[in-house]
């Protein structure tokens, strides 16, 4: 049986208002802390999420040429994304760079394959943080003494095989026993394969068996971590 959720009072108003005052103002003096160079990558982002022809340049780059361990390969796949991308949205250089870069990348492939992928990383410098060390101590390190709880999220492919879903799962469990994490996002189509919403029970029970490794992990830890269970597609909600 449904109940009703108390009425609001005149005092919860009033929290609600000054908490979002205090982000705001917050979010303020963040921005006016920025460097120019932070500016610039802002504005560069704002510029590929708002065109949906550099949004598609930007996927292609990340899901598909980065992921091509032959430069050969990845050079060929980069300049036909090039010539089919419409650059003009790009700065000046930029322009100029990506068209010199995907005509010279099939002939010097190990030379300019290198240079692509390092300006990719650059670019996602503080949006991405790749898992190399010292530059992930480095950086939960920076945020824990600036206030801030770094919510972890393991990033990579769609899981396909059991596999695949066995090595993510033991990825987040490598990080949940890092002393620097004490917080991690988890999908549960990442950690378990060939999830479905037809077989509901039985998908249900295989990610329950993952979940529970994880969740007797985090508890283990002094203080406890926390475990956000993250959806990544609707079909996923009622599993979730």
């Amino acid at each position: 049986m449904a109940t009703a959720a108390p009425p609001l009072t005149p005092s919860d108003a009033d929290e609600a208002v000054s908490r979002a005052t205090g982000l705001l103002t917050r979010s303020l003096e963040i921005e006016a802390e920025q460097t120019r160079r932070e500016v610039a990558g802002r504005n560069r982002l704002h510029g590929i999420v708002v065109n949906d022809g550099l949004a598609r340049f930007t996927r292609v780059l990340t899901d598909e040429v980065a992921r091509l361990d032959d430069p050969r390969r990845a050079a060929r796949r980069f300049a036909e994304v090039v010539a089919t991308t419409d650059t003009s949205a790009f700065g000046g250089v930029d322009r100029l760079l990506v068209r010199i870069g995907a005509k010279v990348a099939p002939l010097l492939p190990r030379v300019v394959m290198p240079l692509v992928l390092r300006r990719l990383r650059d670019e996602a410098e503080g949006t991405i943080v790749f898992d190399r060390e010292p530059g992930l101590t480095r950086h939960l390190s920076r945020r824990r003494t600036n206030g801030f709880r770094t919510n972890v999220n393991i990033l990579g492919e769609a899981i396909l095989g059991t596999d695949e879903a066995e090595h993510r799962l033991d990825l987040i469990q490598r990080a949940l026993l890092r002393e620097d994490v004490n917080y991690i996002s988890v999908k549960i189509s990442a950690i378990c394969a060939h999830i479905s919403p037809l077989a509901f029970d039985a998908t249900v029970n295989a990610v329950s068996e993952a979940l529970r490794g994880l969740y007797r992990l985090a508890e283990s830890k002094t203080p406890s971590a926390f475990i956000n269970l993250d959806m990544e597609e609707y079909r996923d909600l009622a599993l979730t």
